[in-house]
């Protein structure tokens, strides 16, 4: 009986952390069963099918079974801090309150679950005078279980409502370490992650959960996107796939796995997924975009066309513009597309986003003096974060390439910028690495060195880049560290022998 119970606990362990649609169902199915099983049982099992509720989405249940819990086990303070963290979820802060009083009569004004519980509620509520406070309740809880994921996360939110993003995502990378496996939890550091390019550290994390009981499906997109950028095409694949198994009738699960499947080479499997998507709805404009692409990038630009001249005729009126748009842009007809673009903006020049594709679209045209208009626009305004991080980015590339020093100055100061506002995203330092190295003296380039290298340490590089930091080894003296970097150059491309070789011949 004893195996029969711990495969049940199994079986809710794995519905819960499935994502799938269907979760709360088959969680309510295997509450039905729980009467088969011995009394002495139950409690664990009514346990164990409350932690399944919360995880699956289904809090009311979660909150249910917990209180039929509470009836023997009244003074059970884990049961208390479990029903705050539903009352917080659902956004009842009075009733969080009184569990958090119930919880101090219980372990006394000094307890750690009452100064977690108040930091958790001070985060909930989001009150920035009250932050500062909630931060020191977590740092005392802190120096006494100094390796609680529970602690860990509430710092990482903390951080993050203050706008310290890097010390929050540190925060979040040992909640996992120390045991976090929350399925909204994950999602938003893998997001975080990506955001800065910080795809090494996304990819621990992935390995991790595919390790120890495989990705949800709600972070399957994200993770999939990671894998992708870490090369890791079995993993995207499967994903992808998974994600349109479970959900046949979304255009956009389906063209998420075109994108993988293209990426992996099979154009033709690529193209049948995005056919699939049309069929499915013919007013989405991002399926005639991605089948136009693919088709383009297939040296099938009749057909392409042929499918251009359909697209106003099932995208409704507001978005068919920019989808025509993206479509010439696509087929090579860049006049075209740069009339719809300026048409989008001068109906709404509030549209920061369409301005960004414009830049982007003018930047692969090598049009720098138009992009470099927009990219000022957009630095001078209040555009969202991503877009204004982007920019600055773009805009500093140009500069340090006009040449001249005070062109170089404030490409510097427009990075450092970034960097004042993300301190360790890779890109940004990358790109500062890449400027210091433009300079010929040895203080400068040694700088750069540093910046390549602690990133190639944390994070990884490129073959390029690490070919970079390998060359700049090489012209500072740093001969032994230069031919370690030469080793690590040809086990990354083995193609790229004769370069690493070249590098320390100079």
């Amino acid at each position: 009986m004893g195996r029969r119970v711990e495969l049940f606990r199994a079986s809710i362990q794995l519905v819960a952390a499935s994502g799938d649609q269907d979760s709360i169902q088959e969680m309510g199915k295997l509450e039905a069963a729980r009467g088969k099983y011995p009394e002495s049982a139950q409690p664990s099992l009514l346990s164990e099918l409350a932690v399944g509720y919360e995880h699956v989405g289904d809090l009311d249940a979660s909150r249910r079974l917990l209180l039929e819990l509470r009836r023997d086990r009244p003074n059970d303070v884990q049961l208390l801090m479990m029903l705050f963290s539903i009352a917080i979820r659902q956004g009842d802060f009075d009733r969080g309150g009184e569990l958090i009083a119930e919880i101090q009569n219980i372990e006394g004004a000094g307890g750690i679950n009452r100064r977690l519980a108040e930091a958790d509620l001070i985060v909930a509520k989001d009150d920035p005078l009250q932050l500062p406070a909630a931060r020191m309740l977590a740092l005392e809880v802190r120096e006494t279980a100094p390796h609680s994921p529970v602690v860990a996360t509430i710092l990482g939110r903390i951080e993050r409502l203050l706008g310290n993003d890097d010390d929050s995502i540190e925060y979040f990378l040992e909640a996992v370490e120390f045991g976090q496996r929350g399925t909204g939890f994950i999602f938003e550091l893998i997001n975080s992650l990506a955001i800065q390019s910080r795809y090494a550290d996304a990819e621990r994390v992935l390995r991790i959960l595919d390790h120890e009981s495989g990705l949800p499906l709600s972070i399957g997109e994200i993770a999939a996107d990671v894998s992708l950028q870490t090369r890791n095409y079995p993993r995207a694949l499967r994903l992808a796939t998974r994600a349109v198994n479970d959900d046949p009738a979304s255009t956009q699960k389906r063209l998420w796995l075109a994108r993988v499947q293209a990426a992996t080479g099979d154009a033709q499997a690529a193209e049948l997924t995005i056919r699939d998507a049309v069929a499915l709805d013919e007013q989405d404009p991002a399926v005639w975009v991605t089948l136009v692409a693919l088709l383009a990038r297939n040296a099938r630009l009749e057909e392409a066309m042929q499918v251009i001249e359909t697209v106003e005729e099932h995208v409704p009126a507001e978005l068919a513009a920019l989808a025509l748009a993206q479509c010439y842009e696509e087929i090579g007809n860049f006049e075209a597309a740069e009339q719809r673009y300026h048409a989008i903006l001068e109906s709404d020049p509030s549209r920061d986003d369409i301005a960004w594709k414009l830049v982007q679209f003018n930047l692969r045209r090598g049009e720098i003096v138009a992009a470099t208009e927009l990219l000022e626009r957009l630095i001078g305004r209040d555009a969202p974060k991503r877009i204004r991080l982007e920019a600055r980015r773009e805009l500093s590339t140009i500069l340090a390439l006009r040449g001249p020093y005070q062109d170089y100055q404030r490409a510097l100061l427009l990075i450092d910028e970034n960097l004042a506002e993300s301190p360790k995203n890779v890109r940004d330092l990358i790109a500062k690495a890449l400027l210091l190295k433009t300079r010929r003296d040895r203080v400068n380039r040694r700088q750069a060195m540093h910046i390549l290298e602690s990133v190639y340490i944390q994070s990884g590089l490129s073959t390029r880049d690490a070919f970079d930091l390998a060359r700049l080894r090489a012209e500072l003296g740093e001969w032994e560290d230069a031919v370690t970097m030469r080793g690590s150059l040809d086990m990354m491309n083995p193609q790229l022998h004769f370069l690493s070789s070249w590098l320390l011949t100079r």
